[in-house]
């Protein structure tokens, strides 16, 4: 999970796990573009109360090198891995996306796409339903 500002200025936690994407591009300047129709993005109510609404939104990941993709047949990430510079697995939350360096996503059908990032970028375009609460702290 990722914490950024929603467009309602408030602090939210962004979890790519279960995510829904409607395009996946590879830009000629080697890009890559991701518009998600369904982003489960996790707003704190209390210390251990928060309200999970489905947003749409945009993920650019700039200057993608070593990119190791399998054939995209479905479009639901099952599982994402976030890495930092020394190739430790980011587990905790970070303020944005400054960090990343490497990412792994999993696909429902088991395709997994993969590489190394230069910068990472997220935009919240819509917020959607509110799709579940979760009570309990959230994993760090």
């Amino acid at each position: 999970m990722t914490q950024q500002k929603n467009f309602y200025g408030q602090n939210v936690y962004v979890e790519f796990h279960d995510a829904r994407f409607t395009k996946f591009e590879l830009t000629p300047s080697g890009d890559i573009v991701v518009e998600f129709s369904h982003l489960p993005v996790y707003q704190k109510e209390t210390e251990e109360h928060y309200t999970i609404w489905s947003y749409q939104a945009v993920l650019r990941l700039s200057r993608v090198s070593n990119l190791s993709m399998d054939q995209i047949q479905c479009d639901w990430i099952m599982e994402d891995n976030l890495f930092a510079d020394d190739h430790s697995l980011l587990t905790s939350f970070s303020d944005n996306f400054e960090h990343v360096r490497a990412f792994e996503f999993t696909l429902i059908d088991g395709a997994v796409i993969r590489g190394n990032v230069s910068t990472m970028s997220l935009s919240l375009t819509r917020r959607g339903e509110k799709s579940d609460d979760w009570r309990g702290p959230l994993l760090q």
